[in-house]
C-alpha cells in the first residue's frame, strides 16, 4: 500500500503545483478554469490517499474510484490543451501526459491490492 500512498501524493502534490500555477499567483496569466479543475482533482486524490489508511481493501477501491477520476480529468484537460481551450504551452501538454501515465501505473498498483473480503453472511 506504500506505493500507492507515495503516488497519489504525488499526483495530488503535483496537481496543488499546477492549480497554483494557473490561479495566477505565480505569473501574470491566471486560468481559473484551469485553477479550479486542478484543484478540485488534487482534493478528490487526497480523499483516495486518505481512504488507503483504512485497510487493503478500501485502499484498493480509493485508489481506483479516485483515480479514475483524475485519469478522466487529465485527460479533459489533455484533449483541451491540445485545442487551445486550455492553457496550451509545451509544459501543460507534457505535464499532462506525464501526470496521465503516472495514474495508469497508480491504477495499476491500485488493482494489485487485495479485493475486500465479501461480508460475512451474504452472497
Amino acid at each position: 500500500m506504500t506505493r500507492l500512498r507515495v503516488i497519489l501524493f504525488v499526483e495530488a502534490a503535483s496537481l496543488v503545483v499546477a492549480s497554483t500555477l494557473h490561479s495566477g499567483i505565480l505569473t501574470n496569466e491566471p486560468s481559473d478554469q484551469a485553477f479550479v479543475f486542478e484543484g478540485s482533482i488534487a482534493v478528490i486524490l487526497a480523499i483516495g490517499l486518505g481512504v488507503t489508511f483504512a485497510g487493503a481493501g478500501p485502499a484498493r477501491l480509493g485508489g481506483l474510484v479516485t483515480q479514475a477520476i483524475a485519469f478522466a480529468g487529465a485527460s479533459i484537460g489533455f484533449v483541451l490543451a491540445l485545442r487551445g481551450a486550455a492553457p496550451n504551452t509545451i509544459a501543460d501538454v507534457v505535464y499532462h501526459v506525464v501526470l496521465l501515465g503516472l495514474i495508469a501505473v497508480g491504477l495499476r498498483v491500485a488493482w494489485a491490492l487485495p479485493a475486500p473480503a465479501a461480508i460475512p453472511g451474504r452472497r
